[in-house]
């Protein structure tokens, strides 16, 4: 007896569209935590012991996601960094000369 073997596409399995749209979600939740904490693709690739590459398929969502410990640890990273931030010495723009009040 023969079994049906899944089709394959240039020797990837072919994944539904919904896996594809969860993929996706996935990377730009985990890219936007990136973001926030300022880490580029490179220094999150060194960081979490990833080729870049896995890293940026795994981000635009043309790869498996992220495990989900990762995942998580981004999320509350970012998270840590909203709740606690940098103390600020000065205004991040100083004022312009229009501004000064007499």
């Amino acid at each position: 007896m023969t079994e049906k073997a899944t089709p394959k596409r240039r020797g990837r399995p072919i994944i539904s569209q919904s896996i594809k749209t969860q993929r996706r979600k996935n990377g730009w939740e985990d890219r936007k935590h990136l973001l926030h904490i300022g880490w580029q693709d490179k220094e999150a690739a060194r960081r979490l012991g990833l080729p870049e590459t896995s890293l940026r398929r795994a981000l635009d969502g043309e790869g498996p996601s992220l495990p989900q410990s990762v995942r998580d640890w981004l999320k509350d990273l970012s998270q840590y960094l909203t709740d606690h931030p940098c103390p600020r010495i000065g205004p991040i723009f100083p004022a312009l000369p229009d501004d000064k009040k007499d």
